[in-house]
């Protein structure tokens, strides 16, 4: 974090309340989260741009502004304000937009975006966004989101929420969760858990089990699938 980001108080003013405390680390955390951004944007190389409207798309690296694809297969895929149907990607990045199904065999960085099924084989940054399910092979990072599911080898939620939760571990904070199962969970005392225990982990095998075959048939698909550079 540079020096223009950092927060200064007045010699004679000092925060007199938790409430003042959590807005300043809130506030921190927001000019974090710009420069991440900022530095992120700089550093990504030029990407060949989507038509318009498109039915099936390849390119090595695919940046979709204000566009509509129906299948995008791209090495690395970032998609600003558009709508994707399919998105088969080695990295994803996507900016206020809505798509389908994501397969991503590498990380995914998803905010202020509406994304149905979401399957990564690394790590996943949700923020703002919501997902019907989300299945990640690495740490899921939540923060201001929600899904009714998520598995993830790590969970750590801020501000977010959802129905079914399983991870090996998990940290939240300030969320709310109905059923959540994990080896070793943490969980500040403004978190409110449901189910947890023994009567998660009975809901958590049966529905890990299903999607966890479900996930393995659609990552195998997706190796075995040629894809076609344009």
């Amino acid at each position: 974090m540079s020096a223009k980001d950092t927060i200064i108080l007045p010699e004679d003013a000092t925060p007199d309340s938790d409430a003042e405390l959590i807005m300043a680390e809130e506030e921190l955390l927001d000019a974090e989260e710009e420069l991440i951004e900022s530095e992120l944007w700089e550093a990504i190389p030029d990407r060949q741009p989507a038509p318009f409207i498109a039915g099936t798309y390849d390119a090595d690296d695919l940046q979709a502004n204000l566009a509509a694809v129906a299948v995008a297969n791209a090495g690395d895929l970032q998609a600003n304000l558009s709508a994707v149907g399919v998105a088969k990607t080695e990295w994803l990045e996507s900016i206020g937009s809505v798509i389908g199904v994501a397969f991503v065999s590498g990380d995914a960085d998803i905010g202020t975006s509406v994304t149905p099924l979401v399957i990564t084989k690394g790590d996943t940054d949700f923020h703002q966004a919501y997902a019907s399910a989300m299945i990640a092979g690495g740490t899921v990072r939540v923060h201001q989101g929600g899904s009714p599911l998520m598995i993830a080898k790590k969970l750590k939620v801020e501000q977010g929420g959802g129905v079914v939760m399983i991870a090996g571990k998990a940290k939240v904070k300030r969320s709310f969760i109905g059923v959540l199962f994990a080896r070793e969970a943490e969980l500040a005392e403004d978190t409110r858990v449901l189910v947890t225990g023994k009567g998660a982990a009975v809901i958590s095998a049966a529905v890990f089990g299903g999607l966890a075959i479900l996930a393995l048939g659609l990552f195998g698909g997706i190796a075995g699938h040629g894809r076609h550079r344009s």
